[in-house]
């Protein structure tokens, strides 16, 4: 359960990035949100379906690349090419991920900062507004993700994977109660929802 937490929560945690943006009145949220959740996953497994044919269930789940459902399709097809793109794939992918595993915590400590709960230097910017030692400390601290180098660490890393996912699962939970308490108390004042600006 907890990896299924883990990338349901990695599919909206993009929306931390958008905390400058303003949306009134416009639809273009949801639709950066659901646009990619449509085409990757939905119409992906759709056509995945097509291609596999059910013999090769068996592969699947051995631990290792050769047993994603995509690489045993891709195959399957005859591309010579693929690995070299399945390899560029998996290096930008692995850079985007690390850069917004930096970008959301470095952002984090630098918002309790400016709120008087973490200490003032981490609010301290380059000139580019990147709060600097923010960053450092975020940087430092995903150096404990090495940790997995041995085989005894796994259970510390699982504790850690274990420990986001519910962490995230909860603050889900709170932010899901937190809007139907919104939609009540605008129902109780009689405010109606089309005075507001989203």
């Amino acid at each position: 359960m907890e990896n299924t937490l883990t990338r349901l929560i990695s599919l909206v945690a993009h929306t931390n990035r958008a905390d400058k943006c303003t949306f009134v009145g416009d639809s273009a949220a949801e639709a950066g949100c659901l646009d990619p959740i449509l085409l990757l996953y939905i119409i992906g497994v759709f056509v995945l379906g097509l291609i596999s044919p059910s013999d090769t269930i068996p592969k699947l789940g051995t631990g290792n690349a050769a047993s994603s459902a995509w690489v045993i399709a891709i195959q399957r097809a005859g591309i010579k090419v693929f690995p070299h793109i399945a390899n560029a794939c998996f290096l930008i992918s692995a850079w985007s991920a690390g850069s917004f595993d930096l970008y959301t915590p470095s952002r984090g400590l630098y918002g309790l900062t400016k709120i008087k709960q973490a200490p003032k230097i981490f609010t301290r910017t380059n000139s580019k507004g990147t709060p600097i030692y923010s960053l450092a400390v975020s940087a430092a601290l995903a150096g404990l993700f090495y940790l997995v180098v041995s085989e005894s660490s796994n259970t510390i890393f699982a504790w850690f994977s274990n420990m986001s996912s519910v962490t995230g699962m909860f603050t889900w939970l709170r932010i899901c109660m937190t809007g139907i308490r919104f939609r009540q108390g605008l129902k109780a004042q009689g405010i109606s929802s089309e005075h507001l600006p989203w």
